[in-house]
Order: C-alpha cells, then sequence, then structure tokens
C-alpha cells in the first residue's frame, strides 16, 4: 500500500524532525503529530510506502520518502508515485479541493481544528473521500449530529515521552510554566491578566513562558519585545509589568524542543491554553505530563480527554477557579506530588502503541472499501459546548426522523447570537 501524509509546514523553515521520538523540535501540534504518525507507522508496516508531500524542505527519518510540492503539482505528484491513500489536514483541504481527483484515489481527512460549513459537507459529500479522524473524543462529540459522523471516527493524538519513569520534579520551585504559541486564541492573555493576583497569595512564585508568535509562521512580525505580534504583545505586557519594565518574576524563554522537558522537570504547575479556545486535543498537557508536571487550565473543549479532573490535574470553570488552583497546587505539596505521578502515568494511554494500531485499522479497511464506523455515544461532560444540546438534535434528526433540521454546529454562529439576546 502506498500512503502519502500532507505535511502543512508552511510557516516553518530547516525543520528537524528526523527524531520524532524526542520530542516535538519547536513546529505546530498538527505537522508534528502527522510527522509521528507516519513515522512509526513505516515502523509497524514495513511493506508499506510512506510518504510525506510538503511546500517546505524539512529533515524526517529514513522510512519516509519526502517530496516537495506545491499547490499546483500535487495531482501530478499523487498520479505519478500511484498513490493509494493521501492523509490530508483540515489546514489543507481548500488545496486538494481545487482538483478533478482520480476516482482510485482514496482519502483519509485528518481533522484537529473546527471546521466551517463548506467543508463539512465536502467529507460529507465527496466519493474521494473515504475516512475522517478526529482527534479527541470531546471533539467528535462537537459533531454527534452532524451527518460528518457516519464517515468519522477518533483516534487520539499520540506522544512520546522523552523523560525517565524515576524522573525527580522540584515541586518546591514555585515556578508555573505555561507553553504554547503566543497568539491570542491560545490564551496567554488569561494567565497574564492573573498573574499579579497570584503574586499577592504567593510572593516568590515565578512565571516561565514557553513559546512564541512565530511558533505557526517564523516570518511573522513581532513587537518591540520580541516576543509576539504587536497589537497582542502590548494587550498582555500590560498586565506582566510595571514602571520598571517586565515583571522580575516572568521570564521568556522562547520556542523549545527537547529542552523543555528540563523546564517541566523544575516547575511546580503547568498551564496550557486556559482560555480552551481552537483546542482539540492539546498535546501541551501530555508533554508536560510526562514530567510528571500536573496541569491547571479551564474544563472545556478538549481538556476532559486529557485531564482527569482532581486527578492527573485541575480544571476550573473560568479564570477565578483557575487562579485558585494554582496556589493551591503552588502550595499544597502533597497534592502537586500526587497529581504529578498520576499525569505519568496516564500518560500512557497516548502512547504510539495505543494509537498506530487503529490508524493500521482504518487504512486496510479504506483500503478494501469496507471502513464503515458505528456511532461512539457520547462522554462527559454533557455541558461542554452545548453537547446537551447535540444530544437532543442527533435524536430529533435520526430517532424522530427530522433530518431537515441542520446540525448545531452548522448554526452554532446564529444560534450564538440567539443566546446572547434572550440573556
Amino acid at each position: 500500500m502506498k500512503i502519502a501524509f500532507y505535511l502543512d509546514v508552511r510557516g516553518n523553515k530547516n525543520v528537524d524532525a528526523s527524531n520524532p521520538e524526542s520530542g516535538n523540535p519547536g513546529i505546530g501540534g498538527t505537522p508534528f503529530q502527522i510527522i509521528l504518525l507516519a513515522h512509526f507507522l513505516s515502523l509497524e508496516k514495513t511493506n508499506w510506502q510512506i510518504y510525506c508531500f510538503s511546500e517546505n524542505e524539512i529533515l524526517l527519518s529514513k522510512r519516509i520518502v519526502l517530496y516537495k510540492i506545491t499547490e499546483n503539482n500535487l495531482l501530478d505528484v499523487i498520479v505519478s508515485l500511484d498513490i493509494d491513500i493521501l492523509v490530508i489536514p483540515n489546514t489543507r483541504f481548500s488545496i486538494i479541493q481545487k482538483f478533478d481527483l482520480p476516482e482510485k484515489l482514496k482519502i483519509v481527512t485528518r481533522t484537529g481544528n473546527t471546521l466551517d460549513f463548506a467543508n463539512i459537507r465536502w467529507i460529507e459529500q465527496n466519493k474521494n473521500v473515504k475516512a475522517n479522524v478526529f482527534v479527541g473524543k470531546q471533539f467528535y462529540d462537537y459533531f454527534l449530529d452532524c451527518d460528518i459522523i457516519n464517515k468519522s471516527k477518533y483516534i487520539f493524538n499520540m506522544i512520546t515521552d522523552p523523560c525517565s519513569e524515576s524522573i525527580e520534579r522540584d515541586i518546591n520551585s514555585k515556578i508555573v510554566v505555561y507553553m504554547g504559541a503566543l497568539v491570542k486564541p491560545k490564551g496567554f492573555l488569561v494567565l497574564a491578566k492573573i498573574w499579579k493576583s497570584i503574586l499577592k497569595d504567593v510572593p516568590d512564585a515565578k512565571l516561565y513562558v514557553i513559546g512564541s508568535g512565530k511558533l505557526y509562521n517564523t516570518d511573522t512580525e513581532l513587537g518591540s519585545f520580541g516576543i509576539a505580534e504587536k497589537r497582542f504583545e502590548d494587550e498582555f505586557m500590560s498586565y506582566i509589568s510595571d514602571h520598571n519594565g517586565l515583571l522580575d518574576s516572568v521570564k521568556f524563554l522562547g520556542v523549545l524542543g527537547k529542552e523543555k522537558y528540563e523546564i517541566f522537570s523544575k516547575a511546580s504547575v503547568g498551564i496550557a491554553n486556559p482560555s480552551g479556545v481552537t483546542e482539540t486535543f492539546c498535546s501541551t498537557v501530555i508533554e508536560m505530563n510526562c514530567a510528571s508536571l500536573p496541569v491547571v487550565t479551564i474544563n472545556k473543549a478538549s481538556f476532559p480527554d486529557v485531564i482527569i479532573n482532581g486527578k492527573t490535574g485541575l480544571l476550573g470553570r473560568n479564570n477565578k477557579e483557575i487562579k485558585k488552583h494554582i496556589i493551591r497546587l503552588l502550595c499544597d505539596n502533597k497534592l502537586n506530588k500526587e497529581l504529578g505521578l498520576n499525569a505519568k502515568h496516564f500518560v500512557k494511554y497516548f502512547y504510539p502503541q495505543k494509537a498506530i494500531p487503529e490508524w493500521v485499522k482504518v487504512f486496510e479497511e479504506v483500503q478494501e472499501g469496507t471502513f464503515a464506523p458505528s456511532y461512539d455515544p457520547p462522554a462527559p461532560p454533557f455541558n461542554n459546548r452545548f453537547k446537551w444540546l447535540r444530544i437532543v438534535n442527533r435524536f430529533l434528526r435520526i430517532k424522530c426522523r427530522l433530518s431537515f433540521l441542520p446540525a448545531i454546529t452548522i448554526i452554532k454562529p446564529q444560534l450564538m447570537t440567539l443566546l446572547k439576546r434572550s440573556r
């Protein structure tokens, strides 16, 4: 079987991802997950030919064949290599949609971001699209009342654990570490806004920030501090600075590769996107857990998939609760250690040994024409992104045969406007 993965690294240049077991080399989560998938699939199925298509040069492991492509020659490369299955992330759906595809080509869409109406319909109706894979259960449930679910299943993103079981973390450090792209949807502003009030309760607390405004695009023009895009940088810097400049308790470390695990081992609390916006899995949580570091964040979006609240980390309903949980873990060493050890154990559920067999089954069934996923009932919490409403709508559309009703995902913009007006 010949399988090609579309690798979207347009914003990154000269990346060395030849040893993905050692961790993300400092690129976006989506391309790194596809690199992990291609790499471990090539090790598992040695009789399959694995390709990666990329618009930028990138160094990959030896068993993967890299093809440099453009938006215009993609179809020519697919035909010349006689590709059986193309795996494409939703960030590049628009490219493949431009072509009149050969009937033989089977497409598996990997959906790691919210889809708009046009892409939902394309997955549902295009004959070349044989399967759609969501990256988490909560994200799968987001579409449970939508017809796309008939072509879909979920497979959790995977993680490699470079940290030893015996890693000793400095619980007493009072270091809070945030990791993520320094763009507004990734929630750093939430943490910045509450940082000074955290210092009132824990005066010796320190904040380490791993990430940059250039994580997704190395050509992004940054503000005067060289941290993030100017408007966003100006917004969050006002909360973590005073008349002398940046607070002494705050340190920006930039984009880190495997060095980040050393930072995690010195920290007391991890923070991952406390806004929850855009999160469909959040590998950051699991990466921190590798170093036995418990994570605090918001109790919505994908986070119930990757954090067992009160056991591997702490989830808050709002910014006030998030602040409370951070302070609690900075002050309660016993709880901090307990959650960290549980988190380290939980990482095993996201190892490649779990995900790769599921992907192999998808590819084999797609190739044989037998892929027919069964519906997976919703998981709690049922108030997560109006899941209860999606459950009701699915009942009406399926059980009551009111198929003319639109899916909540499709009418969400209009629905949100109505709900706001009713308050």
